[in-house]
């Protein structure tokens, strides 16, 4: 069964109280004779009834008027429902309303946030494929800017790097189609005394000698063979032709003993 709403309830409640006061105080009366009858029995039966009936209207009366009070009192409850149901149903549209909004809010922010997401990732991967493209960019321009080592120059840094753990170095320029030269070379490879790694022994092919000029600049050679004697602080001996083990052992014995020579800032 469906609820009767509460426009409706006022409505039927308003219509109950007309009709209760049109019965208790506007329906129309039988006028009483003001004047005093003569008393006969049948009058005073008459008046006996009519107090009857005055009686009867008393009570009807107030009973009208109770039913009207409970009446109003029902019509003003269905007008306060109404009123509060008006009222929440306001509230709840509004709240809704609300809430709708800040979605759509939050539903924009993240729309409108999304992009430059992307634009910062995209700047980002840009930025480092530039600096990726840069750096590979300066180490090739370093490449080419460092010239690359020859075995020349490989063999003067390692000569650099004894004489500065103070150690003594031989060189021996040499032919590789000289009788003197070929007996030199076995000299100094199997014979002198290398003092526990103290000595180093290196050869430079007479025909390559213009690529050490870094290390035997300043130097007298004008034969093969020709040994070299480089104490560590960088004074160097030339002995020119055929020479023995024990004059090699003698000049290395002193080397060593002499300290490298201060590094040049």
């Amino acid at each position: 069964m469906n609820q009767v709403s509460p426009p409706m309830r006022f409505a039927l409640a308003a219509t109950l109280v007309l009709v209760l006061v049109w019965f208790a105080v506007l329906k129309p009366k039988n006028n009483a004779d003001t004047s005093t009858p003569v008393a006969t029995p049948a009058t005073a039966s008459t008046a006996s009834s009519s107090s009857s009936t005055g009686k009867t209207n008393s009570a009807l009366d107030q009973t009208a008027y109770a039913a009207v009070g409970k009446a109003k009192a029902a019509a003003d409850a269905a007008s306060a429902d109404a009123h509060k149901q008006e009222s929440q149903t306001g509230e709840s549209g509004h709240e809704d309303a609300a809430s709708a909004s800040s979605k759509a809010s939050a539903t924009k922010s993240t729309a409108a946030t999304t992009p430059d997401t992307k634009a910062s990732a995209a700047t980002k991967s840009t930025a480092t494929g530039t600096a990726a493209g840069t750096a590979a960019k300066a180490t090739g321009t370093a490449a080419k800017a460092t010239p690359k080592l020859t075995h020349a120059d490989r063999v003067i840094l390692k000569i650099k790097k004894d004489l500065a753990a103070q150690k003594a170095v031989v060189v021996l320029i040499w032919s590789k189609t000289g009788d003197e030269d070929k007996v030199l070379y076995k000299v100094i490879k199997n014979k002198i005394d290398l003092r526990h790694g103290k000595v180093k022994t290196y050869f430079i092919p007479v025909d390559q000698v213009g690529r050490y000029d870094g290390l035997l600049s300043g130097l007298a050679i004008g034969q093969t063979p020709s040994t070299i004697v480089i104490a560590p602080n960088n004074q160097a001996k030339v002995i020119g032709g055929l020479t023995s083990a024990a004059r090699l052992d003698r000049l290395t014995s002193s080397a060593v003993l002499i300290k490298p020579a201060a590094a040049t800032k």
